[in-house]
């Protein structure tokens, strides 16, 4: 069982790193995409109020 001491703190805070770098990843993710929809929404409500003539 001694053994197996030094490798319980190890493996603790390689769990709690990839919690948190997945979260991380998450919150960016989420972040970006809300941006590209108002970005998208942006251009688009600009797009409807211009007029274009087509000749």
């Amino acid at each position: 069982m001694v053994p197996l001491v030094p490798i319980v703190p190890t493996l603790v805070i390689s769990v709690v790193y990839c919690l948190y770098n997945a979260h991380r990843s998450w919150s960016h993710q989420r972040r970006d995409r809300i941006l590209r929809e108002r970005v998208a929404y942006m251009l688009w409500c600009a797009a409807e109020k211009v007029e274009v003539s087509v000749e």
